[in-house]
């Protein structure tokens, strides 16, 4: 429709209103709401006359969207009174799909012929005089399945004055009557092209272009993923996108990847940093389809899809050619089945070994000495009497005495029929979709350098450290061995080879920043390599964190300066470095000194025994004695 918003008219507003029965105080409200505002227009400095509106409704009103759906239904009513034999069949008995709606985007449905056609021309003609909306015939176009005659194609096209395509977007989808290919996809890998132009990488931090890539760039295909499928080959190009910006210095350059891209989508728990693999990514978020499909019967594509295929989302159709609805569907059901336990009705859509129905998780799953091969493809009907409850021998007979038990005391729904689905972990901390991934992220082990985050450092030094735990720095050593470098000698002058322990530990440059911060009252320790660094770190890390952070960004900003020696530009030197250190602290870190007490203390005493030395504090005053001479004192307390 041509500008739906603005077209609309305030008198059919208020008809559709009195007869849907809405009360009379409440629609001469809603009508006082949207023919009330005036508008001024600013033109060369000078205000115009109060301008009133004689209809539409008004952009960005949050009011605006429910009364043009109220308007709009008087279309949907139109094609159930006068079209009720307009629109398509999925399947031989299901109902018919004529029309759908989303804002002024209509999308109609009917077989092709000259009676339907004009038909449909009466009833947007007729909507039109009710509502004062137009046809936009520039953006409106007619699409024909692959069946139809070409010939009846180009008089159905000149009938109706839209444009014949093959294929057109509908609410950011591309709907096409072939299987998607890469093409059909090029805007989504030019936005997330442009997204990475935009930003530049010259100008960020590597934690600052890896929380872009997280919140911003592997977002960008999450809508397409979800609804439809998504070739391989697109996905790859937008992580090849992400990782080729994450990892360059500047724009035009590839850089050195450090660290592969699987184990950076790990989540942080197993020592990655939380990227999402967009592959598993799209079967989780398609998880909650799977999960609204099972708990909404009443929804019509529920409707739709059982007609055509079925109820089990995890049973593979018998036909040869499969909708994308239904694949997505499936798909979304592979990643949702391991995060619902199921309660027993009648047992028929509960599979024995795949499906969750005792504890939490599935038997498939469990180190048990079951015959499996007797269960395959069972349901748990089998296990049930004709009443619906357990049949105790053949349950004993399968899975023994002592599972058997477990199994018996699990309640059966005899009287409600179906069989119910239950997420096996409360929603109200995550979503459908957070719960899927994590189940399927699951199983990788814990990092064992997972406390480091209590620590508490800024998004930089927190991402060099990661990477100096993961063996990722690029020390002269490291280089070597890639021949980038001729010589693995320390570049401070250290005159011996440099290494990840010499970076963060043994440096000549690290010893006189780490003494700069001793002469300020600061116990920093003493340690010989990594790890007896994190030892010491991970020691004190509940009684002292304090000085675990002051130590990680000596180390972050001591590598900072050698990397500007090495490029030939100007470095801080170590009092300088120091000072740096202490003003990344937080405030409340920072003053007064007494909050801090504990930075002067060894690292490892326990929080009962710490103890703060006294602290020199100078004070000015100025005095003033009889003979009017000033005097400087300096109270020392």
């Amino acid at each position: 429709m041509e500008q739906a918003y603005d077209y609309m008219a305030w008198s059919t507003l208020d008809k559709v209103m009195r007869i849907m029965g809405f009360s009379e105080k409440f629609t001469h409200w809603i009508i006082q709401c949207i023919t009330w505002p005036k508008f001024s227009l600013l033109i060369n400095g000078q205000r115009t006359d109060w301008i009133r509106a004689e209809s539409g409704f008004r952009q960005g009103c949050p009011l605006s969207p429910y009364l043009f759906i109220l308007c709009f239904e008087l279309l949907t009513k139109g094609f159930r009174q006068w079209g009720a034999d307009l629109g398509i069949q999925v399947a031989r008995n299901s109902e018919r799909v004529s029309h759908l709606l989303y804002a002024d985007d209509i999308l109609i449905f009917a077989e092709a012929s000259r009676c339907n056609a004009k038909r449909i021309l009466k009833l947007l003609e007729v909507y039109c005089s009710w509502t004062g909306q137009r046809i936009n015939c520039g953006k409106s176009a007619v699409m024909f399945n692959r069946k139809c005659p070409s010939w009846r194609q180009m008089a159905m096209a000149k009938l109706v004055g839209f444009r014949k395509v093959s294929s057109f977007d509908y609410l950011g989808l591309p709907m096409v009557l072939r299987r998607p290919k890469r093409a059909d996809f090029g805007g989504l890998i030019k936005s997330t092209q442009d997204k990475t132009n935009l930003w530049g990488s010259k100008l960020l931090s590597q934690a600052g272009r890896a929380l872009l890539i997280k919140t911003s760039l592997l977002a960008t295909p999450m809508f397409l993923i979800t609804h439809t499928i998504v070739p391989h080959g697109v996905l790859h190009e937008v992580k090849k996108i992400a990782r080729t910006f994450l990892w360059q210095q500047e724009t035009g350059s590839r850089g050195m990847h450090y660290i592969a891209w699987e184990e950076l989508c790990l989540p942080k728990a197993q020592g990655g940093l939380g990227f999402r693999d967009l592959c598993r990514w799209q079967s989780a978020l398609r998880a909650r389809l799977a999960w609204n499909f099972l708990t909404d019967p009443e929804s019509m594509l529920h409707r739709l899809l059982v007609a055509k295929y079925g109820s089990d989302l995890w049973k593979r159709p018998h036909c040869r050619y499969v909708s994308t609805a239904w694949r997505v569907m499936q798909d979304g059901a592979k990643a949702l089945r391991q995060i619902i336990r199921w309660e027993i009705g009648n047992g028929q859509e509960i599979n024995v070994l795949q499906d969750t129905w005792i504890l939490d998780r599935c038997i498939a799953r469990w180190p048990t000495f079951v015959d499996a091969g007797a269960l395959e493809d069972g349901r748990v009907g089998q296990l049930l009497d004709r009443n619906f409850y357990w049949d105790v021998e053949k349950v004993e007979e399968i899975f023994g005495t002592i599972i058997a038990q477990r199994i018996v005391d699990i309640p059966t729904l005899r009287g409600s029929g179906d069989d119910r689905p239950n997420l096996c972990y409360s929603q109200a901390s995550s979503s459908v979709a957070a719960m899927a991934y994590g189940a399927m992220m699951d199983g990788g082990g814990d990092f064992k350098f997972l406390w480091f985050e209590k620590l508490k450092l800024h998004p930089r030094e927190y991402f060099f450290w990661w990477r100096v735990l993961k063996g990722a720095i690029p020390c002269n050593v490291w280089l070597l061995r890639r021949g980038l470098v001729d010589s693995p000698i320390c570049p401070w002058g250290c005159d011996v080879e440099e290494t990840l322990d010499h970076c963060v530990a043994q440096c000549s440059k690290l010893v006189c920043v780490m003494d700069t911060l001793r002469r300020w009252s600061f116990n920093m320790p003493n340690v010989s390599s990594l790890d007896m660094l994190l030892m010491v770190l991970a020691e004190g890390i509940a009684s002292n964190p304090g000085i675990g952070r002051i130590y990680c960004y000596a180390v972050y900003q001591l590598w900072r300066a050698r990397n500007n020696m090495s490029y030939g530009r100007s470095y801080r030197t170590p009092s300088v470095i120091a000072a740096t250190v202490l003003s990344l602290l937080p405030r409340t870190f920072k003053m007064p000194m007494l909050e801090q007490w504990s930075t002067i203390q060894p690292l490892g005493l326990p929080p009962h025994k710490l103890w703060c030395s006294p602290l020199q504090v100078g004070l000015n005053s100025t005095l003033t004695l009889r003979c009017n001479r000033p005097i400087r004192l300096v109270w020392v307390l």
